[in-house]
């Protein structure tokens, strides 16, 4: 065997032979005479293609879509199904409209959820008359009408908020006193009212600021004409609050609390929770509020 054999088989680490490190790159060295640095270079340029500028002045060419859209005619239409979900309240009738607030006045009097409640305590039927339901407005648009209204009503307890109307200055101090000294209420949550006129607008002021009203107490001796109006409106309003009447015997008041008195909500409620004749004793107007379903949270 010749001696340059020899050389190649004991010495791999020769010029011949590409050696590399640990790192995997080429050690330095030659390949061919010239470094391994230049050779890999001339490689690394080699393998790429250098890309040409467009001569200046030459036409460009059309650039066409991967995905063209198809022409307009060329796409199926769908016809669009007609909705069937009724999307505002369907305007009611008075008497449907009546019979569906009869039935939520006989449901609060019974201390039982309201048919048109929702889960998320939100009211279904915005289009009849409740007190207890968040208002927009003192009187809604048809717009606010079919926005989402707040359920309020609670079968437990009504409200601790309480409406004294009494136009005699010595009567209504001694309801205020009634209270503070003998049922130790908090005063705050008492409006003391002189005339019929300022209770319906105290009325729509508490509706507005989502306060409901647990008690009231009318006086209709001195209120005139007024308190007729203000009991319908408490009525009609579907305010879900016990009502106390106060009378005298002349032949207005009797043939008010004759007319109001026989007023029911459902069978065995009425409408008027009690009624006192003036004057009233103390001890008797503590057990007649006692006696009230207002009473027995105190």
């Amino acid at each position: 065997m010749s001696e340059d054999m020899n050389n190649k088989i004991n010495n791999p680490l020769s010029n011949d032979y590409s050696t590399y490190n640990r790192a995997g790159r080429l050690r330095s060295g030659e390949y061919g005479g010239a470094p391994f640095s230049r050779v890999l270079a001339s490689f690394r340029s080699a393998s790429e293609i250098p890309i040409t500028e467009p001569i200046k002045g030459s036409p460009e060419p059309v650039r066409q879509l991967l995905n063209p859209v198809a022409p307009t005619g060329a796409i199926q239409q769908e016809r669009p199904e007609s909705l069937t979900v009724q999307l505002s309240p369907k305007q009611l009738d008075e008497p449907t409209r009546n019979a569906l607030e009869d039935r939520v006045r006989q449901k609060k009097r019974s201390r039982e959820r309201c048919p048109f409640a929702g889960f998320n305590g939100e009211c279904c039927r915005p289009d009849i008359r409740c007190g207890e339901r968040a208002q927009y407005s003192g009187r809604e648009s048809d717009r606010q009408q079919t926005m989402p209204h707040r359920c309020l009503y609670t079968p437990f307890f009504s409200s601790d908020n309480i409406i004294i109307v009494e136009p005699d200055l010595i009567q209504r101090e001694f309801l205020l006193n009634s209270f503070k000294l003998f049922l130790n209420y908090d005063m705050e949550k008492i409006a003391s009212i002189q005339s019929a006129e300022a209770a319906s607008e105290t009325l729509t002021r508490y509706k507005l600021q989502n306060r409901m009203i647990g008690l009231v107490i009318v006086s209709i001796s001195g209120l005139g004409t007024g308190v007729h109006g203000f009991l319908t409106e408490l009525f009609e309003r579907n305010i879900n609050a016990e009502i106390v009447l106060l009378h005298g015997n002349s032949a207005e008041e009797q043939s008010i609390l004759k007319e109001f008195g026989a007023k029911m909500i459902g069978p065995s409620q009425p409408f008027i929770s009690a009624a006192l004749e003036l004057p009233v004793h103390t001890e008797l107007f503590v057990s007649t509020v006692n006696s009230l379903h207002f009473g027995k949270f105190f």
